[in-house]
């Protein structure tokens, strides 16, 4: 077994994380920006992280295709039923988490496209309706 393939949910859960680090370093960003202090940096990344915690997926979707491909990959995973080690287990089960907004983001994404594909099938297409 090749050293990727044995922590291959220690990557997924690293690259699934990524995106997330986008609102810590804007956070450190503007904390610096505001006066440099751990105080205020600490605050920065609290605001950034409360104003763009429901957008990141829309922020990050270059990453989209990768975090949900390593989602499928951790599901895959936890169903087996050989042995394995706690941490690769609560590595797995951390990239479900992780990476549940891309899930929803995209099944929202899906159910607006067959409504639209239902709608301009049934009658002439328009998009005033959006």
């Amino acid at each position: 077994m090749t050293r990727i393939a044995a922590n291959r949910a220690l990557i997924g859960l690293s690259v699934a994380l990524a995106p997330y680090w986008f609102l810590i370093l804007s956070g450190v960003a503007w904390g610096i920006w505001g006066g440099g202090d751990p105080i205020t940096i600490g605050q920065s990344i609290v605001m950034v992280a409360q104003q763009n915690a429901l957008t990141l997926p829309l922020d990050t979707s270059a990453l989209a295709p990768v975090v949900l491909a390593l989602w499928i990959a951790s599901i895959v995973a936890l169903r087996r039923r050989e042995p394995r080690a706690r941490t690769l287990v609560v590595a797995d089960k951390l990239t479900l988490v992780v990476a549940f907004p891309y899930l929803a983001v995209g099944l929202y994404l899906a159910v607006v496209f067959v409504v639209f594909w239902i709608r301009c099938s049934l009658n002439p297409c328009s998009f005033l309706w959006l």
